[in-house]
């Protein structure tokens, strides 16, 4: 993962290098322009005319350059479903631990959501097939699947920046607050696993026997998150953010909109099967089931502000904290290389060939 906030900061010197030299060379070329003029005896409004275009040239640099600084990225996870449509939990990927409890809760509170699933278990709508000409579509069962990832993926930016920040002074001005469900009628909207996990339990059937509910508070004895015995799940979001950040859906891009930059990603689920390394789930997991793949694209748009405005180091470097947390995290290569899976197969084989050595003799 790049250091995205460096590399943003050196982008913005050579920005603003670009920017000083067109100054020097625009007032440089009007003092010659002036001085023509008045050497040849021709008209002011000459003089006027290129003032203005090299103005335009300006902000016209000004306007390019600033993209310099902008980066985009995406990430390639995997989850495994078995017979029965739901996701296999795999040690050691977060990801699939989430997914399989939340997904499980949604189900046992939500049946509309467990008959969508076992009737198209995640695969890709057929439109149209004429010939060799297959068109298809996104099913509703991989739509569940992208607001499932996007709801574990928001939890987790929330549990990076809470950790972050939690050792971190903060200048004045730059305060964290806490975004809750109240604030977030966005997220409430579109993303059906917000919605019901954040909705008070008070207005929840599964909760009202109080006597079948497990209830876990936090330090300041509230509420963090509760469980009934019918398998619903209860949790108090909140993530916790620089002051005067907006969080909210746009065209399946989830938006975190910050002073000096907005932070964007998307997950998308394509049905696509993928290939884990020979005899992963037989030695790793203990179980069978289809493998699928999915991708989550990450933009970081850096505002002109942040051109000509002295950014707070200690603030901002959570960017690169909080990718190398998400890449952990989401991505199936940092999954793989983490669990050393090479040499856990090599030693399987060698392991298998003694024995093989010790029957033989």
């Amino acid at each position: 993962m790049k250091n995205i906030y460096e590399q943003a900061k050196e982008n913005k010197k050579n920005i603003i290098n670009i920017v000083w030299i067109s100054i020097l060379l625009a007032l440089s070329i009007n003092l010659l322009s002036y001085g023509l003029c008045e050497l040849l005896n021709l008209k002011e409004y000459y003089f006027y005319i290129g003032l203005e275009f090299l103005i335009i040239g300006l902000f016209f640099v000004i306007f390019k350059t600033s993209r310099i600084s902008n980066a985009e990225f995406k990430i390639e996870g995997f989850y495994i479903v078995d017979k029965n449509s739901d996701i296999i939990k795999i040690p050691q990927y977060d990801l699939s631990d989430d997914m399989a409890t939340y997904l499980k809760s949604a189900k046992a509170e939500n049946k509309a959501i467990s008959t969508i699933i076992k009737n198209e278990n995640f695969r890709l709508d057929i439109i149209n097939q004429k010939d060799y000409f297959i068109e298809v579509k996104k099913s509703e069962s991989l739509k569940i699947l992208e607001e499932l990832i996007s709801y574990s993926l928001l939890k987790q930016i929330s549990y990076c920046t809470e950790n972050y920040f939690k050792n971190v002074n903060l200048p004045k001005g730059s305060e964290l607050i806490e975004l809750k469900r109240e604030n977030l009628p966005d997220i409430v909207l579109k993303n059906r696993f917000f919605r019901m996990f954040t909705e008070p339990m008070e207005n929840r059937s599964q909760f009202l026997k109080k006597e079948d509910v497990k209830v876990f508070k936090n330090r300041n004895k509230n509420v963090c998150m509760s469980y009934a015995d019918e398998g619903a799940f209860y949790e108090n979001f909140e993530i916790k953010l620089p002051k005067g950040t907006k969080v909210f859906i746009d065209k399946n891009d989830y938006i975190i909109d910050l002073k000096y930059f907005i932070l964007k990603f998307r997950v998308n689920c394509m049905g696509y099967s993928t290939v884990t390394p020979r005899k992963f789930q037989e030695l790793y997991i203990g179980s069978y089931g289809n493998e699928y793949m999915f991708e989550t694209k990450f933009k970081i748009n850096f505002k002109n502000s942040f051109l000509f405005k002295k950014v707070n180091q200690k603030m901002y470097d959570w960017i690169d904290d909080l990718f190398i947390r998400l890449s952990s995290y989401l991505s199936k290569d940092v999954f793989f290389q983490k669990i050393q899976w090479e040499r856990i197969y090599a030693e399987q084989i060698v392991e298998k060939n003694k024995k093989l050595l010790l029957k033989s003799k």
